[in-house]
């Protein structure tokens, strides 16, 4: 005798991804996807397997090109800050809690097609010794050294001195040939200043291991 099963399944068919990012302790990947869409996935070492821990739905009017992690200044939050880039040139800040979205940085009239965060704890070698320097009584030079890592050196109190120190660059490469410097405020981020722009579009991006200099590739084919 043949028993009938009925069976009903769906032909799921994931998306494309567009932007992988480690967060600032390597315990987690962010995955992009082409529908705009982000996933958290566990990599820490000892975990239970490689899983999605949270997935965050896309929008229709988005198109994701980059990932991000910064260092947060909140000693709570290990993974760091988790920022996005679009093709409509604007920059976001997801909260992972409440898997809100926040624009940080306006559409800058132009795609962004990659970001890249300096190297935190060369820069903030860096920093440490300017600082010294200061102390020493080298005011005027190092006025000018805080002025090329997009520190305010103005800022006064040990809070606000502390706050500088883990202050860090973004490098952003953009479809009009320019790469774009912001600085990682408390409050989202803050542009700092833009290099001479090239033919083409900047395609990639990267800093160098002692946050000194910062290379690009562009779509005419030049580093």
């Amino acid at each position: 005798m043949f028993e009938v099963h009925r069976e009903r399944s769906v032909d799921w068919k994931p998306t494309a991804v567009v932007a992988l990012a480690t967060s600032v302790d390597q315990s987690q990947v962010a995955v992009a996807r082409e529908d705009a869409s982000i996933e958290i996935w566990n990599a820490a070492p000892g975990s239970v397997g490689w899983h999605c821990e949270l997935a965050i739905p896309g929008r229709d009017d988005s198109v994701i090109s980059s990932l991000v992690w910064c260092q947060s200044i909140s000693s709570s939050c290990s993974s760091g800050r988790l920022f996005s880039a679009g093709l409509d040139g604007s920059i976001s800040e997801w909260d992972l809690e409440s898997l809100q979205q926040k624009t940080v940085v306006e559409t800058i009239g132009v795609s962004i097609w990659q970001m890249a965060a300096e190297p935190l704890q060369c820069a903030r070698d860096s920093r440490v010794e300017s600082s010294r320097d200061n102390d020493d009584g080298e005011d005027d030079d190092d006025d000018d050294d805080d002025d090329e890592n997009g520190i305010n050196s103005t800022a006064s109190g040990s809070d606000s001195e502390e706050e500088e120190l883990v202050v860090q660059r973004v490098a952003v490469g953009c479809d009009d040939g320019a790469v774009r410097i912001y600085v990682v405020r408390e409050e989202g981020m803050e542009y700092y200043r833009s290099f001479t722009r090239v033919e083409g579009k900047i395609l990639s991006v990267v800093w160098s291991l002692d946050a000194k200099k910062i290379f690009a590739g562009g779509s005419d084919g030049y580093v």
